[in-house]
């Protein structure tokens, strides 16, 4: 079948919107050819938990993997995220596009974007408010078939675009309104604040992204020097001595934390337990 789309192609997905079935038109649609496998779309948005709108995996890798990136907080960490809800970018972008110098060698890649097999995930990220972003995420089957699944999207996505905006803002006009940050969030940017300098900080939260040292000096725009000595000084400070100890503290941490506070998450983890 040929990748060519027309405009009698998209009826599906246009008369299913405002309903439940338009995610699944969607993807039908753009997976007609069978390239992609594994569609995922998540609306996360900068009051709540990413919500999980559509996807395909089976309970067990749903429960392990999905499940487990929303409810631990790990998806603080994810590039596109971190691309969109933070940093506002918005448009068709590999893992490669918005990944950090040394984000394959995180604990977070090899646990998430590993075992599932995301590699060659291709995510449009659409803004839906200034602090809203709807993501549709499709990995081509192969590495092989990359540059299909990449002409499919693009040629496709001023108009997908267009529909999930109808669609994204219809489903965040039904909702309830939230507090202005979600509490996971919210702990990522107070984590180690009891303990570290605002430096030191800095240098930990892009170290848990995935920044190597030199990446961390350009954004911060010091020398590699300088990263190395907050880095050191902020391992003694939180009693740790890779990066793999930093991730595991950082989610044990942020999985106790009150949104209702804006104290350090390290504060109520490391209090003694009654």
């Amino acid at each position: 079948m040929s990748d060519q789309y027309v405009i009698s192609d998209l009826a599906g997905p246009i008369e299913a919107l405002y309903s439940d079935g338009f995610f699944p038109s969607l993807i039908s649609l753009l997976d007609r050819n069978g390239v992609f496998s594994d569609p995922l779309i998540i609306l996360y948005s900068s009051s709540k938990a990413p919500q999980i709108l559509f996807h395909r995996y089976d309970e067990i890798d749903y429960k392990r993997h999905i499940e487990a990136y929303v409810e631990t907080g790990i998806y603080c960490l994810d590039p596109f995220f971190q691309a969109s809800v933070i940093n506002n970018r918005q448009g068709l972008v590999s893992l490669d596009d918005v990944a950090p110098d040394h984000f394959r060698d995180t604990e977070f890649y090899l646990k998430y974007y590993e075992n599932l097999k995301l590699e060659g995930e291709l995510t449009l990220m659409v803004s839906l408010t200034p602090r809203a972003y709807l993501h549709l995420s499709l990995a081509p089957k192969n590495r092989k078939l990359f540059p299909q699944a990449h002409s499919i999207l693009r040629n496709l996505q001023s108009v997908v675009s267009a529909l999930l905006k109808q669609q994204g803002n219809y489903l965040l006009q039904k909702e309830p309104k939230q507090a202005l940050y979600h509490g996971i969030q919210q702990a990522m940017l107070h984590f180690g604040k009891s303990l570290l300098t605002a430096r030191e900080q800095e240098v930990v939260q892009l170290i848990l992204q995935g920044h190597s040292s030199q990446s961390v000096a350009n954004r911060l725009n010091v020398a590699i020097s300088t990263v190395k000595t907050h880095r050191k000084s902020a391992y003694q400070k939180l009693d740790i001595s890779t990066q793999s100890e930093l991730f595991y503290l950082f989610l044990d941490s942020v999985s106790l934390y009150e949104a209702s506070t804006e104290s350090d998450p390290l504060l109520q983890y490391q209090s003694p337990k009654t």
